[in-house]
C-alpha cells in the first residue's frame, strides 16, 4: 500500500523539519503562557509572538504587525472578520465558489434579521468576474467577500479587479487566502485588501490549529469574544488595542512558533521557485489525468491561474468508487466529497456526487504523480 500524500488543501504534509523542530523546543523548554506572567519562561513566550507578528506582517506586506490578529484557523479568522464588520441593515456580496466558513456566517446572520446579502455567480469554470459583483452592489453594500483560490479547483480569482471596485464605493474588502497563502506572493497593500484571513496549517506550512487574520483597515471591527488578555487588567471592559482586542485567553504558542518556521522555510526557498515547481507538477498531473477515458477534469485547468489543485469525476458517475478503491485499497490521501463548498460544486456541476480533489504538496514529485496517474487508470477501467 502506497503513502501517496495528494490532500495539501486541507492540511500540509510532511512538514518542514524546522517547524516540527520548532514545536518540540517550545513543549519541552519554553511552554509557559505568553503575555501573561514576568519569568524568563513567560517572556520568552512573549518574544516568540512578537517576532511572528513582525515576520508575517513583513511576508504579506501589511505596514503594522500589531494588525496581525491569530486565531485558531481561518474559519475563526473569516467569522471574527463577518460577524465584526457587518451590522444591522448592511447588505454583503460573496460569490459561489465560497467556503462554507464564509457561506454559513452570513446565512446565520440573514436568518437573524440583521444583514442581506447576494451571490455573485461564477461561470462554469468557477471564475468571477468583476462585473457579477458590480451587479449586486447596493447602496448599503458593506462587505465584500471573495476567496482568492478556490479550495474545489484551485483557481485564482481576479481579486486587484474586485478590490478596485471596492475602493471606488468604500466597501469593505475581505479576501479567503486558505488556499493562497504560501502557494502565491500576496501583498494585501498592492492588491488593496481590506481583511485577509487565512489557515497556518495549509500552504503555510503550520501546525493545525492556527489561523490569521491581517486587517489592512482603520473599520471598526467587534470582537468576535471577550476576556483574558494579559493587559489592563482591572478594566472589565475589553481593551480596544491591537491585537489584544481580538486575541482573548491563551494563544497557541506551539502553533505560533511552528507557523513562523514554516513562513521562514517559505522565504528561504522561495514563493517564487515554489510556484514554479507547483505550476510544472500541476501541468504534468493534468496532462496525466486527460488522458484517462472516462476522467472530466472540474474547473479552469490552466497551470498559470491555478494554485496546483486537480479534481475530476468519473463521467460514469462511479466517481465515489472510484474514491473508494484509491483509499482503501492503495492508500492514496486525498479527499473526495463537496468539500464544505455546495454552492462552488452547484457552479461546477458535480453537486451532489462531488469530486475527486488531488492537491500536491512542495514534497510531490513526477514519479508520485506517475504512479498516481497509473493507479487511477488502472482502477478506472475495472469499474
Amino acid at each position: 500500500m502506497s503513502n501517496l500524500y495528494f490532500d495539501n488543501s486541507a492540511t500540509s504534509w510532511p512538514k518542514p523539519e524546522s517547524v516540527v523542530r520548532r514545536v518540540a523546543d517550545i513543549l519541552k523548554h519554553l511552554g509557559a503562557n505568553p503575555g501573561r506572567s514576568a519569568h524568563n519562561m513567560a517572556m520568552a513566550g512573549n518574544e516568540i509572538v512578537y517576532s511572528a507578528r513582525e515576520e508575517i506582517a513583513e511576508f504579506f506586506d501589511l505596514k503594522a504587525s500589531s494588525r496581525v490578529v491569530f486565531t485558531s484557523n481561518c474559519t475563526e479568522s473569516l467569522n471574527l472578520a463577518i460577524k465584526g464588520t457587518l451590522e444591522k441593515g448592511d447588505h454583503c456580496i460573496t460569490t459561489s465558489m465560497e467556503h462554507n466558513s464564509v457561506i454559513r456566517p452570513l446565512n446565520r446572520l440573514s436568518r437573524d434579521g440583521i444583514i442581506e446579502y447576494d451571490i455573485a455567480q461564477a461561470d462554469r469554470c468557477g471564475v468571477i468576474q468583476p462585473k457579477e459583483i458590480k451587479k449586486h452592489l447596493k447602496t448599503n453594500t458593506r462587505l465584500v467577500i471573495c476567496t482568492h483560490a478556490s479550495n474545489v479547483t484551485g483557481t485564482i480569482q481576479p481579486i486587484e479587479a474586485i478590490a478596485d471596485i471596492c475602493k471606488q464605493r468604500n466597501i469593505v474588502f475581505l479576501v479567503d487566502a486558505a488556499q493562497s497563502a504560501g502557494n502565491t506572493p500576496i501583498s494585501v497593500e498592492h492588491m488593496g485588501v481590506d481583511l485577509l484571513a487565512t489557515s497556518g496549517h495549509k500552504y503555510l506550512l503550520g501546525p493545525q490549529g492556527t489561523g490569521i487574520l491581517l486587517i489592512n483597515t482603520d473599520t471598526k471591527i467587534r470582537p468576535l469574544k471577550e476576556g483574558g488578555t494579559g493587559t489592563d487588567s482591572g478594566n472589565t471592559t475589553q481593551p480596544d488595542t491591537f491585537p489584544e482586542k481580538y486575541e482573548s485567553g491563551t494563544l497557541n504558542l506551539l502553533g505560533i512558533g511552528g507557523l513562523i518556521e514554516g513562513i521562514r522555510y517559505l522565504r528561504e526557498t522561495g514563493i517564487k521557485r515554489i510556484q514554479d515547481i507547483k505550476k510544472d507538477l500541476y501541468a504534468y498531473l493534468i496532462e496525466g489525468l486527460s488522458n484517462i477515458d472516462r476522467i472530466q477534469l472540474v474547473g479552469l485547468a490552466d497551470p498559470e491561474k491555478n494554485t496546483g489543485v486537480a479534481s475530476f469525476r468519473d463521467t460514469n458517475n462511479k466517481t465515489a468508487e472510484l474514491a473508494t478503491v484509491l483509499g482503501k485499497r492503495h492508500g492514496i490521501k486525498f479527499r473526495y466529497g463537496l468539500h464544505c463548498a455546495p454552492l462552488a460544486h452547484r457552479t461546477l456541476g458535480t453537486f451532489p456526487e462531488g469530486a475527486i480533489r488531488l492537491s500536491p504538496g512542495y514534497k510531490n514529485t513526477k514519479n508520485d504523480v506517475d504512479i498516481l496517474v497509473n493507479t487511477i487508470e488502472k482502477e478506472i477501467g475495472e469499474l
